[in-house]
């Protein structure tokens, strides 16, 4: 059923992206806004294909759950969060955070995620890194740059060691 899905869902992607527009002139390719498809739920293989197709740069972080509000229905390789959200235009190439969750040990240890707009690449990545959270959502060449937007956003609590997806001004 969910290959049928997805089949269709990147035949239709493809389909769409090369048709021509109305006024007769050559599609080029990444010019048009992508919408961001819904990948939540999605494994996290499958929806790193479904975005690549879609000519997005799917990311994938990590985001720990408190163990007494683990379910057992929660599954480790799928997709549980994302963001851009579905349905948002977005640039050709733009980068999507897709977030696995994964059950926090009982003594792992909280922080506030600190607001990083408008902070240099270096000083966001070194905040981050001073109380044990991951940056992602930038390209590991990337040195410099002011941070645009981050998702969880400033003051929530995550669990150490939880992905921070930043955006970098262009």
């Amino acid at each position: 059923m969910y290959a049928k899905i997805i089949f269709l869902t990147v035949l239709t992607l493809l389909l769409w992206s090369h048709t021509e527009p109305l006024w007769g002139a050559e599609p080029v390719l990444g010019d048009e806004p992508k919408e961001v498809p819904k990948l939540t739920g999605e494994k996290i293989s499958i929806a790193k294909q479904v975005a690549t197709i879609a000519d997005l740069k799917p990311l994938v972080g990590t985001y720990y759950i408190a163990a007494q509000n683990w379910r057992n229905d929660i599954r480790t390789d799928v997709v549980s969060m994302q963001t851009p959200q579905p349905g948002v235009l977005v640039p050709a190439g733009a980068r999507m955070g897709l977030w696995k969750f994964v059950k926090a040990a009982e003594n792992r240890k909280m922080v506030d995620v600190p607001n990083l707009r408008g902070e240099t690449l270096e000083n966001a990545r070194q905040s981050l890194t001073n109380i044990a959270l991951q940056p992602f959502g930038i390209l590991e060449d990337e040195i410099e740059g002011e941070i645009l937007d981050q998702y969880p956003e400033p003051g929530a609590k995550v669990f150490v060691g939880t992905s921070i997806f930043l955006t970098l001004k262009k």
